[in-house]
């Protein structure tokens, strides 16, 4: 039987811990330090169903496991030495073949308290719990090679870390792009990173003002 291989994970009498734009969070049925998240099938279909004729020829449903893939492979080029807990970035563990599909398997990030570490967007309005781990946070994405898709609060959370507050990106990096052009070229890259920190900030304060940001919408 699939469910007796050791490599493979039965998540289908788990509930989803966290849901994200395309992906499920789920609990590590066997380590609770962990984290499997896995494509939404169901997200894959209406966004496929959504898009004009001729884009979904371009964009067939199946291709789920891109978003895995793409940080996968962002994760290994920030930290080439593999280490456990790179700054500011997910510590990625690996891929495991679960009842819904590839998974990514994370380190879960915690508070001071042992919880789940809450995301900028939960904890918005307490800006002064969060002001000088988010300095450190942006003046580290100036300066590291890191490529940016999708900064938001909502993909930020505030994690305890060797007994000190740092800022963790848990989603919205790595090329989206066949040819690399923004790891290939770092002037490239700093603009659209600007780019990205200046949304971030601008969905950051509607967030504070209790107001949904129109990315959040889509």
């Amino acid at each position: 039987m699939r469910d007796s291989i050791s490599y493979f994970l039965d998540l289908s009498d788990n509930e989803p811990l966290f849901y994200g734009t395309t992906r499920r969070v789920y609990r590590h049925p066997h380590d609770p330090a962990l984290l499997v998240k896995v494509p939404s099938r169901q997200e894959e279909e209406r966004r496929h169903a959504n898009r004009p004729a001729w884009k979904r020829r371009f964009k067939p449903t199946g291709i789920a496991n891109i978003t895995n893939l793409r940080e996968m492979a962002e994760i290994m080029r920030l930290n080439p030495e593999a280490l456990p807990c790179p700054p500011h970035i997910f510590s990625f563990i690996g891929l495991v073949a679960t009842s819904y599909g590839w998974g990514q398997i994370v380190k879960a990030e915690r508070d001071e308290n042992g919880s789940y570490a809450p995301t900028l967007e939960s904890i918005a309005q307490d800006s002064s719990r969060y002001e000088k781990p988010l300095q450190e946070f942006i003046a580290w994405v100036k300066t590291a090679p890191i490529v940016l898709i999708d900064l938001e609060p909502w993909n930020c959370v505030l994690a305890e870390r060797n007994g000190k507050q740092q800022i963790v990106l848990i989603d919205g990096m790595g090329e989206k792009t066949i040819i690399p052009l923004r790891t290939y070229f770092p002037s490239l890259n700093n603009k659209k990173n600007a780019r990205q920190i200046a949304q971030f900030f601008n969905s950051l304060e509607l967030v504070k003002q209790g107001k949904t940001p129109a990315r959040r919408r889509a």
